[in-house]
């Protein structure tokens, strides 16, 4: 959309497990969609960042967005996304004890850690990771990897998870510039049954990555203190994701 309003031509290069509905409003951008299969990072063929960059330094015009490792991302986060946070908390008297965030470039949870650990260190910041993301494992070990990852599919296959947006197996640059003080893995099963939950008892229409985050708190919030005031990101509707979570 940006880019028809500038001018400007928009190829978009897509893993094919991406949601049906997601497809669709894709389509009606008038952007070049180029679909490639879902595989890690490793593989350096196919993998849909890598091929996006491969396109975008062969056109001569091309300019690669690059969202992982841009530093514009995770910056508008700190300068936006957290003060924002912190003054909706402060207007109706809420002190932050905790903040619950998935990874999938990394920019939110980057940007909106620093910018709340400058306010008041003690605020814990909690990554909420997919199974499969090997996320979860660099914050608890150092090591980027999951047991569902092995020698002989890491080239050739990605984990699968119903879940989209978040969790990856490789360190970018925005996530490297998170202040990570815990992580909680959450099972796809429990995911889609939180996000039916809060739908139905609450009201509230979730894609599957806000759920991750609504089932983390719930798992992790019994190590917090009673009465922590725990604050996340709803990411998305569940508009989206219709099928996959709510089929």
């Amino acid at each position: 959309m940006i880019a028809n309003l500038l001018g400007l031509k928009c190829r978009l290069v897509i893993p094919d497990d991406l949601s049906q509905e997601k497809l669709a409003l894709l389509k009606t951008t008038q952007a070049e969609l180029i679909v490639t299969k879902q595989c890690p990072f490793s593989n350096f063929k196919d993998n849909y960042i890598r091929l996006a960059k491969k396109l975008a330094f062969e056109d001569p015009q091309g300019f690669f967005v690059n969202q992982f490792e841009n530093s514009n991302n995770w910056e508008i986060h700190y300068k936006e996304t957290g003060p924002e946070i912190a003054q909706q908390c402060s207007e109706q008297g809420i002190a932050i004890d905790a903040f619950f965030s998935g990874a999938g470039t990394g920019g939110t949870i980057a940007g909106v850690s620093n910018y709340l650990k400058e306010q008041d260190s003690n605020i814990q910041i909690v990554l909420s990771d997919v199974t499969g993301s090997g996320l979860y494992s660099y914050v608890k070990n150092k090591v980027v990897f999951t047991k569902e990852e092995t020698e002989a599919n890491r080239k050739k296959y990605r984990y699968y998870t119903n879940i989209e947006g978040i969790g990856v197996n490789f360190l970018n640059n925005n996530f490297r510039m998170a202040v990570i003080d815990d992580a909680v893995k959450v099972e796809d099963d429990n995911a889609v049954s939180i996000a039916k939950e809060v739908y139905l008892n609450d009201g509230i229409f979730v894609g599957g990555s806000t759920a991750v985050n609504f089932s983390a708190i719930i798992d992790y919030s019994r190590q917090l203190k009673p009465g922590s005031n725990i604050v996340t990101v709803i990411y998305d509707s569940g508009l989206k994701y219709t099928n996959k979570l709510y089929g």
